[in-house]
């Protein structure tokens, strides 16, 4: 049986080799645009691999692939530039942000991070930190291929928080962003919270942008409850409808073709292999972001910093980012 097995990890392994070189050939060495608007809200797919995510990925001192986690951390940083949010003077807040190497990649363009992950006392931060993906500290997240250690230091702070409750005190900020990280929180309906909660955060005309696990296979039935839970188009229709409801606009959460070749391969536990589609039960999800707009009347209430009244601009002028569609 341990023969059997070991043979079987071999094929299971020249798949994979095998289909990230023929989907990389499709994507012709990631020289043709990616398909996706910057600024869309939508699902992880092949065509979504285009020069904009190799320019990103040679930033964030990773090596070429087309897996979903590495398109989330470029997919943000493509949104967040094309809003005009990584520049220098700008504030941004990240949640639950472990080791990711965003918190660098943004402070070397002069943006002034708040990092933030689960207080270290926290039961549930037990198993991130087990894994390597809990931000014990500024340390955790030194990139110096990507960002000098002075510079890091100088620019991000690191502040223990729950997204279930977040204080009060953390706004006014240009952009906030997550990766995959509000699936986490036990159940459909607190993941939506705590993106309107984020809102809160931003001044007028800031940005949100999020990145979640999306379930590809049905609109009906998914994973509501647990450690992971999976959305489902119609979640993040609804979570829209909330946040158009408060004042904000969400680009429309729009799903484009899946031709790739990778846009079929389904990887499986114990993960070991890099690919767009994972199973969560019985369930096949990739990933999605969600891109939001903060209201001109800022957060909800006139006792929080920029609420009415507010001014929607910056430091560098007036933001009013156009939401698109998935298509180019």
């Amino acid at each position: 049986m341990r023969h059997l097995s070991s043979r079987l990890d071999d094929v299971v392994a020249n798949q994979a080799r095998i289909g990230q070189s023929l989907a990389q050939a499709e994507v012709a060495g990631f020289s043709a645009a990616c398909a996706d608007h910057a600024l869309s809200s939508r699902p992880c797919r092949q065509a979504d691999f285009g020069r904009e995510h190799a320019d990103w990925i040679r930033q964030l001192d990773d090596s070429f692939g087309i897996f979903r986690k590495q398109w989330e951390y470029t997919a943000i940083c493509r949104a967040l530039e094309t809003a005009g949010m990584l520049q220098p003077g700008r504030r941004g807040l990240g949640f639950g942000v472990g080791r990711e190497p965003l918190v660098a990649a943004f402070a070397v363009r002069g943006v002034e991070v708040v990092a933030t992950d689960l207080p270290k006392d926290d039961a549930r931060s037990l198993s991130w930190a087990a894994t390597g993906q809990h931000a014990l500290n500024l340390h955790a997240m030194r990139r110096p291929n990507v960002c000098a250690d002075d510079i890091l230091e100088q620019r991000v702070a690191l502040r223990a928080v729950d997204m279930t409750d977040i204080p009060r005190d953390l706004t006014g900020f240009d952009f906030v962003w997550s990766a995959c990280a509000f699936e986490h929180l036990g159940s459909i309906e607190s993941g939506i919270s705590f993106v309107e909660q984020a809102m809160s955060c931003l001044r007028p005309g800031g940005l949100a942008v999020h990145t979640t696990e999306y379930n590809v296979d049905s609109d009906d039935a998914t994973v509501e409850e647990g450690d992971t839970v999976a959305f489902r188009t119609r979640d993040l229709k609804e979570l829209e409808r909330r946040l158009a409801g408060r004042g904000h606009t969400m680009a429309p959460f729009t799903v484009g073709e899946r031709l790739g070749l990778l846009d079929d391969l389904v990887d499986v536990p114990p993960l070991q292999y890099r690919s767009l589609l994972l199973r969560l039960g019985a369930f096949r999800i990739t990933s999605a972001i969600v891109v939001v707009e903060a209201g001109p009347q800022g957060p909800a209430g006139p006792d929080r910093p920029g609420g009415p009244g507010g001014s929607t601009d910056g430091p560098h002028g007036p933001i009013g980012p156009t939401l698109r569609g998935p298509a180019r």
